[in-house]
């Protein structure tokens, strides 16, 4: 490849530009590589205050809900009281009940039957009905 007598100068030119160039722009990247770690010296530095900052927070935390720990056992305690009083009277009710409808058969039987013998008292007046039904 033969270069012409003006590529040689542009080539020269642009070498000795170069040349001038590359410790300006040596000297800009050692500046900021300089700040970066300098930022980054800072930075570690401070990152003990902040771990010790966030110990202590957490530390603030714990013994806030340790302080929690006896007003959640007493709703608990309170709770599942309120769940056995609730279990009691649906298994008292229903087993009152269930001796009640045992004990009192023939009366909940004549009632049962005179719901469905109603047709035969359509006729009557409605007053006597009423009266017969609240004997039961």
């Amino acid at each position: 490849m033969k270069l012409v007598i003006g590529e040689t100068k542009f080539f020269t030119e642009l070498s000795q530009f170069a040349n001038l160039l590359l410790p300006i722009v040596g000297v800009a990247v050692l500046l900021i590589l300089c700040k970066v770690l300098w930022e980054l010296v800072h930075v570690v530095k401070n990152l003990d205050t902040t771990v010790t900052k966030v110990n202590t927070t957490i530390d603030k935390v714990d013994h806030t809900i340790d302080q929690l720990d006896a007003p959640l056992q007493t709703v608990a305690n309170v709770s599942k009281s309120v769940d056995d009083v609730l279990h009691f009277v649906r298994h008292s009710v229903v087993e009152k009940s269930v001796n009640m409808i045992v004990d009192n058969y023939s009366v909940v039987k004549e009632w049962a039957m005179s719901l469905f013998s109603k047709e035969s008292k359509a006729t009557a007046p409605v007053d006597e009905v009423f009266d017969e039904t609240l004997e039961v």
